[in-house]
């Protein structure tokens, strides 16, 4: 497991992981009665990004990105700190960690 870091780096793995998490937490929200599957859109859409991001960085960065702002002004999360919180903030955070990934490739290219 130590190798696989080292390997890779920490964020690679990071971002994965977070996405992965974010997929859960919403897919939480789907077990209210009212809606049903209906609210295992968003979730389903976190997958498809995470899934083109797996082997490129820079998908990851954009994807999580365009997904952060189209939660906050769809779900209107701009407007409530905690649901800003809850929902958009650990998307943008995510999309930070895959261009970490993706400057930190670019590094390694370049200098060798």
């Amino acid at each position: 497991m130590n190798s696989l870091i080292k390997n890779n780096g920490l964020f690679h793995w990071l971002a994965r992981l977070c996405g992965m998490a974010i997929v859960i937490f919403f897919a939480l929200f789907a077990t209210a009665p009212p809606f049903g599957f209906m609210q295992l859109i968003p979730s389903l859409f976190v997958v498809f990004v995470l899934i083109l991001a797996w082997e490129n960085d820079f998908i990851g960065f954009v994807g999580f990105m365009v997904l952060g702002i189209v939660a906050t002004f769809f779900f209107s999360t701009y407007k409530v700190m905690l649901n800003f919180l809850l929902i958009s903030f650990p998307l943008f955070v995510v999309s930070a960690f895959y261009l970490k990934c993706y400057i930190d490739g670019k590094n390694k290219i370049s200098t060798t």
